[in-house]
């Protein structure tokens, strides 16, 4: 679960009233949808599956693209291919993973090439804002935070998991006191730092235990170095990352507890660029209602994750 903490122009009033707007229109929008009042509706935006069929080009996102963008037939995307399943490099160096098979999708939708960029996972945002990139695709979690610095097409929901040596001879649980006073490893910029950590480092304190010591790592897999080595007691990953993990430590690592603070990954756009955002979230809704979307969960053995409907900013925390 990540997050990037580059700060950006404070434009939090607009947002809001534009919230409230579409808040006020989702209601309404509901009622009429309420079985026995009307027959046949659908959520604004999306269709069903026989309208546009799977990697077929939707001309209706297809013409919310900007006309740039149009003109030169490609989609630049930002990730950081260190997230397996969600986005890693195999052997040979081809870029796979969740993510990528789900970008690409999109961009058929959109008739558009698409052309990834290895990027460090905390330049992504900025990037992306910087126009840089047209997209972020890395399993990035929405967050209130987060969308004050940009725009979200919200595609998956994933919480984050406690990975500890085999047999949890320390006994450590996410969701007590039993991290207190323990090291902790989690990649540097990602929730799993902050709040996830500090949050509970903050509550061991207030209930006189010790802190946890967080023990920031610049990617996933030095978090793994570092619990398989004794530097830390345990480690914190998103959970689709943490399942990955322990499929493949030949029992040297397991998942303690159940997933914690869950919540929403998605597509990082640039701010209130609202061609951008409405192409994307018109694009992934294609896919969903295809079955697409599903299929390509499944073969990632991430079906739990999937959500019904593809969302613009749909933070919950």
């Amino acid at each position: 679960m990540r997050f990037a903490i580059t700060r950006a122009p404070d434009r939090r009033g607009h947002r809001h009233r534009h919230r409230r707007r579409i808040r006020v229109l989702a209601i309404l929008a509901a009622l009429a949808c309420i079985p026995g009042l009307t027959a046949g509706c659908r959520a604004s935006g999306t269709r069903s599956a026989a309208d546009v069929g799977v990697g077929q080009v939707d001309p209706a996102a297809r013409a919310q693209l900007p006309p740039e963008i149009l003109a030169r037939g490609l989609v630049t995307i930002a990730t950081d291919p260190t997230y397996p399943p969600d986005e890693f490099r195999q052997s040979d160096g081809t870029l796979v993973g969740m993510d990528v098979d789900l970008a690409r999708a999109v961009g058929a939708k959109l008739g558009v090439r698409v052309q990834f960029t290895q990027v460090q996972f905390r330049d992504i945002l900025a990037g992306v804002q910087q126009g840089e990139y047209d997209i972020g695709v890395s399993s990035i979690t929405d967050t209130t935070r987060r969308e004050e610095l940009g725009d979200f097409v919200t595609y998956f929901q994933a919480g984050s998991s406690l990975l500890v040596r085999g047999g949890n001879p320390l006994t450590l649980y996410p969701d007590d006191e039993s991290l207190c006073g323990h090291r902790v490893a989690a990649q540097e910029g990602t929730v799993e730092v902050d709040p996830v950590l500090s949050s509970r480092s903050a509550q061991c304190v207030a209930d006189g235990l010790r802190p946890i010591t967080t023990v920031v790592v610049a990617a996933e897999a030095d978090s793994r170095a570092a619990v398989l080595s004794g530097r830390a007691d345990a480690m914190v990953e998103d959970a689709p990352i943490a399942m990955y993990e322990t499929a493949h430590s030949g029992g040297l690592l397991e998942i303690a507890g159940d997933q914690i603070d869950k919540a929403p990954y998605g597509f990082a756009l640039a701010k209130e660029d609202k061609p951008m955002d409405d192409a994307i979230l018109r694009a992934m809704q294609d896919l969903i209602d295809d079955g697409e979307y599903g299929a390509i969960l499944s073969h990632w053995g991430l079906t739990a994750g999937r959500v019904p409907a593809a969302t613009l900013d749909g933070a919950i925390n």
